[in-house]
């Protein structure tokens, strides 16, 4: 039963902390590769475009 719930507490909480931190490790690299100065308005963009996608998925019952 403990096997259980920890594998579910690892799929609700940790692997998207997990998928967001590394995401946001990747932007950081990609931006300063190309010169620019990271701002939390393009995470927050990213973030929004992201619940965007998944309200659409919803929507229409996916």
């Amino acid at each position: 039963m403990f096997e259980f719930i920890t594998k579910i507490w690892y799929m609700i909480y940790l692997l998207p902390v997990i998928i967001i931190t590394e995401g946001y490790e990747m932007l950081k690299k990609f931006m300063h590769k190309r010169g620019y100065e990271i701002d939390w308005a393009y995470a927050l963009l990213a973030i929004l475009v992201l619940i965007l996608i998944i309200v659409l998925f919803l929507q229409y019952g996916y």
